[in-house]
């Protein structure tokens, strides 16, 4: 069971997406989601990170927000409670990587595929490919149920490669700049469990993203924010009381986002809730 303190007197759970939501593109930085965090907070909020990013990844950027809870790594591969001293994965949901890694190395080889990914790559080439920092790259690489990898060959044979992933029991998950290779599993998957082990049956859900990887996060809430972004007039979200559109883009659209839902669910509930 999820801690019930991280939700003290709050009939909301806010799930996040980070790449392109909370946080910006290529920079990283999360300034102007500050203003909506802090409105989360005067509401005893906070917001669970739902990411493609391994545990450590997360767990540096709640420390950098002094923040703590649960998250959700790896595009849904667990749910985890972070506590002072200690991580407890509560929810597995994704193959441990070293599993089938080597099926996907035998794929690349046996059809003269032609892509790379985070275990072909040193720290430094990863730093140079995505802008992380040392750490962070390092964070990046300790995985447990995935596999980014950048596509660099025909669309042709991408469709093939789906093909024989799917018969390895593996699929591919498309973000904002890498492919997942991981087992069938998503965030949508890990949101319906959270929502029933957040310790308040009757919450709802606000979910905001930016990518295809959060289409199925965002179809599982009761207030769907899709951040405007490259992709996201690809996404299809089906489910929600409403879906929320914003203008901006990064960590202002996500402010946008919270703004907008805390306003929607104030018009379509009876829960009592401070619009600033």
């Amino acid at each position: 069971m999820i801690n019930q303190n991280y939700y003290k007197n709050s009939n909301v759970m806010v799930i996040s997406d980070l790449d392109g939501s909370f946080l910006a593109p290529i920079t990283y930085s999360f300034d102007e989601a500050l203003r909506g965090l802090k409105f989360l907070r005067d509401r005893n909020i906070e917001p669970v990170f739902s990411s493609s990013k391994t545990v450590s990844e997360i767990l540096a950027i709640q420390r950098k927000i002094k923040s703590r809870g649960p998250l959700i790594c790896e595009n849904g591969g667990a749910v985890v409670e972070t506590r002072p001293n200690e991580n407890s994965m509560l929810k597995t949901f994704g193959r441990p990587r070293a599993a089938w890694m080597p099926q996907l190395i035998k794929l690349r080889q046996e059809l003269g595929l032609n892509f790379q990914g985070f275990s072909d790559w040193s720290v430094s080439e990863l730093r140079d490919k995505t802008g992380l920092s040392e750490i962070s790259a390092l964070a990046a690489k300790t995985r447990n149920f995935s596999e980014p990898i950048i596509w660099e060959d025909s669309d042709t044979k991408l469709d093939y490669f789906k093909v024989e992933l799917e018969r390895n029991n593996l699929i591919a998950i498309e973000g904002g700049q890498f492919l997942s290779i991981q087992s069938n599993y998503d965030k949508g998957r890990a949101t319906r469990w959270l929502r029933s082990h957040n310790g308040n049956s009757d919450a709802l859900i606000i979910a905001l993203g930016d990518g295809l990887n959060d289409q199925t996060m965002l179809s599982e809430a009761d207030v769907a924010v899709v951040i405007k972004s490259p992709k996201s007039h690809s996404l299809k979200v089906e489910g929600p009381l409403r879906v929320i559109h914003t203008d901006n883009t990064g960590p202002r659209g996500w402010t946008e986002g919270i703004f907008e839902a805390f306003f929607t669910l104030s018009c379509l509930s009876s829960i009592s809730l401070k619009i600033a």
